[in-house]
């Protein structure tokens, strides 16, 4: 019942980002919150998940929708695929300036596996297209990834800042 309730909220929220220009963060972070906790079930507890939120973070603002997701989405679906430890996925928000600071960070398998490096993430292609529209107006890159590597050169996941720009 809790999981039907909390699907419930989650795709009423994906209807009112996918019309709307602009989002509260506090919106989104609920719409995080739901997805993570369905995907955790959905993937029998593979992984857990944290939401750090910045004390000084104003949960009003507003930013772009359908951002955070798909990274979200790659974190568990590539990331977390073939692992044998327990994932853990972590997300912190901050704000910097006029900008909404996101790290999705995961302890997974990390872009390097060899199956990785023959695929091609539509859902980070189509993101990186509408960051770049950003770009031009805010003139910033929105989008860091850096595989994260331990002293043996293997593997230990990645982490992904997205800088969003807080809109009127």
């Amino acid at each position: 019942r809790k999981m039907i309730n909390s699907y419930a909220q989650m795709m009423r929220s994906l209807l009112d980002q996918s019309r709307a220009d602009a989002i509260m963060v506090a919106h989104e972070i609920k719409f995080i919150e739901h997805y993570l906790s369905l995907e955790k079930i959905a993937r029998n507890h593979k992984f857990n998940f944290e939401i750090i939120i910045d004390e000084g973070l104003n949960q009003e603002l507003k930013i772009p929708p359908m951002i955070i997701q798909p990274i979200l989405e790659n974190a568990i679906i590539h990331g977390m695929k073939g692992i044998t430890h327990r994932g853990m996925i972590t997300v912190k928000m901050q704000q910097e300036e006029a900008q909404l600071i996101v790290i999705v960070d995961d302890n997974g398998a990390g872009r390097t596996k060899e199956l990785d490096k023959v695929h091609v993430s539509h859902g980070v292609s189509i993101l990186q297209e509408r960051l770049q529209s950003y770009s031009r107006m805010y003139e910033d890159n929105h989008l860091t990834i850096i595989d994260k590597i331990n002293e043996q050169n293997q593997s230990i996941g990645t982490q992904v800042m997205i800088k969003l720009p807080i809109l009127s």
